[in-house]
Formats: structure tokens, C-alpha cells, sequence
């Protein structure tokens, strides 16, 4: 009789025991689904498609990225390097005219004169009138042959090919040397004058 209560006792126990296990598993069972369905919603994030991950500075001139400022290197290689040409100054001014003037510009300094070759054998020297502009900057403007003066023993069959050589020679005088200038005033100014070039050989 003592056996059969005592093994009801215990069997009393182990069915409480049993049914709070079986609660305990049950009031747990929500919240490991809750944590599974967290889980798997994180899992299934899509990803982003923009990063908001900061692009570094590009400091070695590479390629930048889309919408990102492209830096200059810290040096260019000499053929990269723009080259700004000054302008040179041009002087469209009206000439001052010195013809007859007692006080002119000695241009005999960029006088660049050449005795026509093909007039060495009928002459020694000819006298060739040009009227000479040069602007305020000392730069020839133009050259006009207006008068050769041939010796008197020239040829008369000659003098057309002489008269043409040097007017060639005259308009060709004067190349890309600066000239001096005249000042009026204080100031350089474009002027005129009339010069006798004497060729010789």
C-alpha cells in the first residue's frame, strides 16, 4: 500500500513537472518566432542602390567618378601647360610727314639694301628715292619706290630692265628691323619721309 502511494507521489511530481516544462516551452515559443521573423526580414533587406559611403578626394589626377569634381595634378608636363602670346601691338595711326623737315629719324640703321644682281654688268651704282611710313612703334609700315636715277652712260636699251630691278630693290630695302622713332610732343608718333638709297658695287 505504502508502495503504490509513494510511486503515485512520484508520478504527481513528474506530470507537474512535465506540464511546466510544456508551458515554459510555450510562453518561449513566441518570441524565438518573433527573433527568427527579425532574422529573415534582415536577410531579405534589399540592398541599397545608392552607398552613402564618402568618395576620397581624387589628388592623382585619375578619372573621377560619376558626379564627382576632378582635381588638377599638382604639376602639368610642359607640352599641357597653356601659353598665353601677347598680343602685339598694331598702329593703324595717320603718319606724321617729315618731308623737308630739317629734323628727321637716321634710318639708315634698318636700311637692308642689295644691289640687284642682274644689274652688275650694265651699271656700277644707282640712286633709288623711297618713301618710307613707320609707325609709332618703330615698325616699317611700307616701302614705295618713287624715283631710280640711272649714270647718264646707261644703255637707253637697258634702262627698262635697270629701272625695274631697282625699283624692286627699293621696295625691298627696308625689312624687319625696328626703326627709330620720332617723338612729338614727348610722344612717338607714325611718320613719312623720303629717302635716297645709293646702291653700289
Amino acid at each position: 500500500m505504502n508502495f503504490t502511494t509513494e510511486n503515485r507521489r512520484k508520478y504527481f511530481l513528474i506530470a507537474i513537472f512535465l506540464l511546466l516544462f510544456a508551458a515554459a516551452a510555450w510562453l518561449l515559443y513566441p518570441c524565438a518566432k518573433a527573433k527568427d521573423f527579425g532574422q529573415v526580414r534582415d536577410t531579405a533587406k534589399p540592398e541599397q542602390t545608392h552607398s552613402t559611403k564618402k568618395i576620397p578626394p581624387n589628388t592623382e589626377g585619375k578619372a573621377p567618378r560619376t558626379g564627382q569634381a576632378a582635381l588638377l595634378p599638382k604639376s602639368l608636363p610642359q607640352h599641357a601647360e597653356p601659353k598665353l602670346q601677347k598680343a602685339e601691338e598694331k598702329d593703324d595711326s595717320p603718319p606724321v610727314d617729315l618731308r623737308g623737315s630739317q629734323s628727321i629719324p637716321d634710318v639708315a640703321q634698318c636700311v637692308h639694301a642689295k644691289f640687284p644682281p642682274e644689274a652688275r654688268d650694265y651699271v656700277q651704282s644707282a640712286t633709288v628715292n623711297v618713301e618710307l611710313v613707320v609707325d609709332r612703334t618703330g615698325r616699317v609700315r611700307s616701302v614705295r619706290t618713287i624715283a631710280v636715277e640711272l649714270p647718264k652712260e646707261t644703255p637707253e636699251e637697258h634702262i627698262p630692265m635697270l629701272r625695274k630691278s631697282f625699283i624692286k630693290a627699293g621696295n625691298t630695302a627696308f625689312g624687319k628691323k625696328i626703326c627709330p622713332q620720332h617723338l612729338l610732343s614727348g610722344k612717338p608718333v607714325a611718320y613719312t619721309i623720303e629717302v635716297p638709297l645709293q646702291f653700289k658695287h
